[in-house]
């Protein structure tokens, strides 16, 4: 079904350390696949806020903004088959985060994604190698740069 109240948004974060990104991991039917942390942004709540509830929600993690990195538009299309997605049309700002211990372990949160099931770090490598989403974020990492990236409509 699709939402006709517009597109929602949500928030991301991009988390690096020793050449390794932090994801969720999910399962599904197909198998396992990874994302990176965040979700929905609730009412009255400001972007950078989502990114840091988020991800005290599913990481176990305190995150510092940095900066926003991309911005990610998701369209599903009308007659897709899984009922969680039909017609959805949500907008990822990407943020770009550093953890506040430098002794953090990856560890689930106490509100984790449905079908997350763990935290991991994985280099570009390996996220090249295995079902991560969006896919084509790989492909713009691990450049820096000082301007926000629009990425589109991507996988």
């Amino acid at each position: 079904m699709i939402d006709k109240r517009g597109p929602r948004t949500s928030a991301k974060a991009l988390i690096q350390k020793d050449e390794k990104y932090l994801v969720n991991s999910h399962k599904d039917n197909k198998g396992i696949w990874y994302m990176l942390p965040g979700g929905g942004q609730h009412h009255g709540e400001e972007l950078h806020q989502t990114v840091i509830r988020e991800c005290q929600e599913e990481i176990h993690a305190t995150v510092s903004v940095v900066g926003l990195r991309f911005i990610r538009e998701f369209i599903a299309p009308k007659d897709c088959t899984e009922t969680a997605i039909a017609g959805l049309h949500q907008v990822e700002f990407i943020f770009e985060c550093t953890l506040d211990d430098s002794e953090y372990r990856a560890e689930i949160g106490r509100e984790p994604d449905i079908n997350q099931f763990g935290v991991e770090w994985l280099s570009l490598n390996q996220l090249r190698e295995c079902r991560f989403y969006p896919s084509e974020l790989v492909a713009h990492l691990p450049a820096k740069s000082e301007k926000t990236v629009y990425l589109g409509a991507i996988d």
